[in-house]
Order: structure tokens, then sequence, then C-alpha cells
């Protein structure tokens, strides 16, 4: 309570031991003060109006109504940024405890079978649509960084060109939150049939991508639709951070 006072403070305002009490008083009483007014103000702090009114000048206002204005507004301002950080702080918090379901879901063996399998494969064809071609991207980068030979899966490439494009890959990797989205899973039906490996990153629910795969990574899914652009989930933030885990 005191440094919020000091802060209103600038260092030339100086203020009588009763002016700082009802200052303290009205802060303090913030949600009541307008209410019960200014003689009330001065009879609990056993002072005479003279002295709030006096207190509000020092303060820069031209008297008890206008100071009372900017102290409530003041207030609800820092009402509301402290909601805010805690809003903040509880999303941090639930989206950390989400990944940390992630986390549990790993297997130390997938992780080493993939890191080999990734090893061994000159190209890599990555198999993604909708929200999940940022992560087509993000792991695209990757591999690139690894110099690997990437090829990415097009919506409106016909079964021809993406025979050719698939042909001299070694590994596909499909990504789908759903684990259910139909072109992926077609693509996906398509690579093993070649005898390609399969991996997918995926939703922790049993689908029939995750049946498809070689070795399967699950990400905790906290939000069970299958349309969650209007949603915040922790979905996205939890399947970037396993990309880096699985890269380690």
């Amino acid at each position: 309570m005191d440094q919020q006072i000091q802060n209103m403070l600038s260092p030339y305002q100086k203020l009588s031991t009763s002016e700082y009490q009802v200052l303290t008083y009205m802060i303090e009483h913030i949600n009541t003060s307008q209410v019960i007014g200014i003689r009330e103000i001065a009879k609990a702090n056993f002072v005479s109006t003279s002295t709030v009114l006096r207190m509000c000048k020092k303060l820069g206002y031209s008297g008890y109504k206008e100071f009372m204005f900017y102290l409530q507004n003041k207030t609800k301002i820092q009402q509301t940024e402290k909601l805010k950080s805690n809003q903040y702080e509880a999303s941090l918090n639930y989206f950390i405890d989400n990944y940390k379901v992630t986390l549990g879901l790993l297997n130390e063996g997938d992780i080493s079978d993939f890191r080999k399998v990734i090893d061994a494969s000159d190209s890599i064809f990555i198999n993604g649509t909708g929200l999940s071609r940022m992560f087509v991207q993000y792991l695209s980068h990757k591999l690139f960084l690894l110099g690997k030979n990437v090829v990415v899966s097009q919506i409106d490439d016909s079964k021809n060109i993406f025979l050719t494009k698939i042909k001299h890959c070694q590994l596909m990797i499909s990504i789908s939150k759903s684990g259910e989205t139909e072109y992926v899973l077609e693509k996906t039906n398509i690579a093993k049939s070649l005898g390609l490996q399969v991996v997918s990153f995926t939703n922790s629910l049993p689908n029939s991508l995750v049946e498809l795969a070689q070795i399967s990574f699950k990400v905790y899914d906290d939000i069970h639709v299958l349309d969650e652009r209007s949603v915040i989930s922790s979905f996205n933030s939890n399947m970037i951070q396993l990309i880096d885990i699985v890269f380690l």
C-alpha cells in the first residue's frame, strides 16, 4: 500500500501526516469512498473537509470528486492488469502441464529408432495438409539443416505427380492432428505399399494414422474437436516442442 501511495506522489509533493493518513484511507476504502463522500472521509480520519480538499489539490486535482474519479480509474486499470497477469500465468501453467503429459507419452526406443531411420534416409517425404502445414514447414527446416533432401506434399498433386515425388524417398513422415485426415491417410497407405518407412505425428487418442506407422509420436490434445480454429489449445505449441525434443 505504501508503494502505491508513493507512486502517486512526485518528489515535490509534501503531504502532512493528516493528509497522508487521509490518502491512505481513501486508497484502502476505494470501493466505498465515492459513496460515503468527503464529509464521512474527514470524520473517519478526525480531520476537517478542508484537510481532505487540501490533500487533493496538493496532488494536482481541483477537488475531491476529480481525485476520486482518477483514483477509481487507476484502481480499475491495476485490477485489470493483475487479472490479465494471473490469467497469463494460469494459461502458461496449463500449457506446461499438457506438455508434461506429452513428454510422458514419449518412448525412448521410438526416439532412438526415429534417429536411426532419419540417418539412413537421404530423401524424406513430409505428408500433411490444412492446419498441419505449419508443422510440415517446421519439420522441413529441421531436416534441411541435417542435409536431407526433403519433399513436401501438395494438396493439388495428381497421383502420378505424387508417385514421381515419392519414388526416390526412403521415409514418409505423416502429420495429422486428428489422425483421420483422408488426404494424409491415402498418401500414407500408398507410401507403405511401396515399402517406405512411415513415422507419424498425431494426437494421443487411437486413430488410423497410428496404425499405419512403424513409429508414432503422440501429442496430448486437450481439446478433442476437429475444427479448433476458434479455440485456444496447447496442441500446436506442444507439437513444436515435441519435434524439437525428438531432434535433440
